[in-house]
């Protein structure tokens, strides 16, 4: 064991001050870096001296304390790692590191506007601001934006103004070894925004500006048309038409624009027509350009009971329309018609009937509703079912041919309960009778007698 002997450490301990006064303008490093020279020196021990550079494993190797890996350390760190390595091979080591040279890392600055382009030394907390601040100067005549690279890679773009001017924002952003800061002139192209915006007028705008931001530049939509949930944006790119709505909503990217777009802010011409007839609540409305029939019904309610859409009369000045609006589904229809200015809109009642006759409990004509498919199954069951004289063996069905004759078939209704036989289950349709006969059954001929019930001629004749 190495004892380092007492006389000695008065002079090493001036040794050290002397060294340190002479490093004194290196600037201290946070950790230690690849590149960077340290000073390890063993008080009133002889032999045991050295500088050392931080090599590309991150380590320094020297007499005593082998090969230690220092990167990412600071100089105590070191100081201490060393000491407790000493220890092993003398009593009570007195060792001091210092920081003799420090590797510098610089940034990169070009570009049209800058002073004093080339590599600046990246101190510790450089932001993008600092680093502009004593090359450029702010200007309204002339635009320019700030590109950084990092890695190759462009990460950040900024107005020139906007980065000098702002003390947050991209400004603030603390640069990394290597990055490049050219300063370019800015990219934009022409569009025009028209209409109920507060700054309309020819506009210029940076790659990338979407619809919503080309409104705010032009100081957003007027106040008395921004809560108008009919005002929309209309985006008009050469003879096609965009339109979105006033406010963003959704996750939807919204569209960048192109240059020479044309935005205009704008409340649709409102239409006023009338809905009346089997409707819940039967109005005058104002509705916008291009709706359609089936939304000015859904608006008046929807058809009321007892109504059909199947034959809705529209009345339009001198003219009359009979539109089938059956394909209704959530204000759509399968053939749309776009209303106009003062038109009158009548759903009908529903005219669509069959009438169920016979050994029954609820003998009487029913209404069928739109969109639906009967079968005679739903019929009797709508007429509450085959009464107790009744039979499910003969049933039968008056329907009116094309020619205008009575055809009257047999159904065996039991057929199709017990053993699943679709072909006595027939599809029934308006005009149609049904007949429930007893056990005994009815003869074809007899049910000719029927046809003077009241509900058998309306159904079949329309009477």
């Amino acid at each position: 064991m190495v004892r380092a002997p007492l006389r000695q450490y008065a002079f090493a301990a001036c040794l050290l001050v002397l060294a340190a006064l002479g490093i004194g303008q290196i600037r201290p490093a946070a950790t230690l870096r690849i590149g960077d020279v340290i000073t390890v020196r063993i008080i009133a021990v002889e032999g045991y001296d050295g500088e050392y550079r931080v090599l590309t494993d991150g380590a320094v190797t020297g007499l005593g304390f082998g090969r230690l890996e220092v990167e990412g350390r600071t100089i105590a760190q070191v100081q201490q790692a060393i000491t407790d390595r000493m220890r092993r091979i003398m009593l009570d080591p007195k060792v001091e590191v210092v920081l003799k040279e420090q590797r510098l890392e610089y940034v990169y600055v070009s570009g049209q506007a800058v002073d004093a382009g080339g590599p600046v030394v990246l101190t510790e907390g450089l932001t993008l601001r600092a680093l502009l601040a004593g090359k450029v100067q702010p200007t309204e005549t002339e635009k320019f934006d700030v590109v950084l690279f990092r890695d190759g890679k462009e990460v950040l773009r900024e107005d020139l103004n906007a980065v000098l001017g702002e003390s947050e924002g991209m400004g603030a952003s603390r640069l990394s070894p290597n990055d490049v800061v050219t300063v370019v002139p800015l990219e934009t192209y022409r569009i025009w925004v028209t209409g109920a915006v507060n700054s309309p007028g020819e506009k210029q705008v940076r790659p990338g500006t979407d619809v919503y931001q080309a409104i705010a530049q032009s100081e957003g939509i007027t106040l008395e048309v921004l809560d108008n949930t009919d005002a929309r944006i209309v985006l008009r790119r050469g003879p096609n038409e965009t339109e979105f709505p006033v406010q963003q909503r959704g996750e939807s990217p919204p569209v960048a624009l192109e240059p020479g777009d044309t935005l205009t802010v704008r409340t649709p011409q409102l239409l006023q027509v009338t809905v009346g007839g089997y409707v819940v609540n039967p109005q005058v409305m104002k509705v916008r350009q291009s709706t359609r029939l089936g939304e000015a019904i859904v608006k008046a309610g929807g058809v009321a009971t007892g109504g059909t859409l199947t034959d809705v009369v529209i009345i339009r000045g001198s003219e009359a329309f009979r539109v089938d609006a059956s394909g209704l589904t959530s204000g759509e229809e399968i053939s749309p018609f776009p209303l106009m200015d003062g038109d009158a809109v009548y759903v009908r009642r529903n005219e669509n009937t069959v009438a169920v006759l016979g050994a029954v409990n609820n003998a009487q004509s029913f209404s069928l509703e739109d969109n639906r498919e009967y079968r005679l199954s739903d019929i009797i069951a709508s007429a509450g079912g085959v009464s107790d004289r009744g039979s499910q063996r003969h049933i039968y069905v008056a329907k009116k041919s094309d020619d205008g004759r009575v055809i009257v078939k047999e159904y065996h209704l039991d057929a199709f309960l017990k053993d699943g036989d679709v072909s006595q289950n027939p599809v029934i349709q308006s005009g149609d009778v049904v007949v429930v006969g007893t056990p005994q059954g009815i003869n074809i001929s007899g049910i000719s007698n029927l046809i003077t019930s009241g509900a058998l001629l309306r159904s079949l004749f329309g009477f």
